[in-house]
């Protein structure tokens, strides 16, 4: 289901091939378009406006309408909006879904998507734009994951606390101001990658136990069943138990899927 953008020589037109190399659709675009993803993707036309692709039949369909401003589809949505114009959220056949009442909105990850009220609070609402989860915090660090857990941040008492919440609302660990740059990995990893207060880092659980003991590593959250971590300025991959894969000495972060694992030489 995935089509990646290509171009012949850098500076040209740009198509489509799919995963095995084979050009799907012929550079005829400009400007370089997103990945697409169930057939659809986006690029900027020639009169600067965004407009989205429908690639079926080795040809590339344009939507009817074009907008000032777009984000890439997420969860089967993306954002558009003209000028003077409330953010309206569009389905993979460039309808109209529902239009935000809140100026300040994200793009939708697990079912959900963030706003900011007009009072300066954070919370989430539903594919339809109802409000799921009250907007009740000050900042969302990170989006819900596959697993279904978003970061947020509350001040309390002039201090920082980083909460780990559920779809539901319920907040499954409150770290209080123990850590700084608490992230979640992608795919299916359920540890939180933490930073102590020397900036060190190190990998929790939903428990707030230490999986990947803190050390002088700088690490990155997990992809799947690896981490890539950095040393003395190389990079090397670490897998669950903490254990080093590939020693440190690539020039780039290493990130593995489905056994294969991409890097950059010299």
């Amino acid at each position: 289901d995935i089509l990646m953008p290509f171009q012949e020589k850098k500076g040209k037109d740009s198509g489509f091939i799919d995963i095995d190399g084979n050009v799907i659709i012929e550079p005829e675009f400009d400007n370089q378009p997103t990945i697409a993803e169930n057939g659809v993707a986006m690029v900027i036309n020639k009169k600067n406006k965004y407009e989205f692709l429908r690639l079926e039949d080795g040809k590339a369909v344009e939507s009817d309408e074009t907008w000032e401003q777009a984000s890439a589809f997420s969860n089967g949505m993306a954002m558009v909006r003209n000028t003077n114009e409330k953010v309206s959220y569009i389905n993979e056949d460039f309808e109209v879904v529902f239009t935000a009442d809140h100026q300040t909105v994200g793009s939708f990850n697990n079912g959900l998507a963030a706003f900011k009220n007009d009072k300066g609070k954070w919370g989430f609402m539903g594919e339809t734009g109802d409000t799921v989860i009250d907007a009740k915090y000050d900042r969302v660090t990170q989006n819900f994951s596959a697993l279904g857990y978003a970061i947020v941040e509350s001040m309390e008492k002039d201090e920082t606390h980083t909460i780990i919440i559920n779809k539901n609302g319920e907040e499954v660990l409150n770290l209080k101001d123990d850590y700084s740059n608490v992230q979640h990995g992608s795919v299916n990893s359920a540890w939180f990658l933490v930073q102590d207060e020397d900036g060190e880092s190190g990998f929790i659980d939903l428990e707030g136990e230490e999986v990947i003991k803190i050390d002088e590593k700088t690490y990155l959250p997990f992809y799947g069943d690896y981490a890539t971590f950095q040393e003395d300025n190389e990079w090397g991959l670490s897998d669950a138990d903490g254990n080093e894969i590939l020693k440190p000495k690539y020039s780039e972060p290493l990130l593995a899927f489905n056994d294969l694992v991409t890097f950059q030489d010299d």
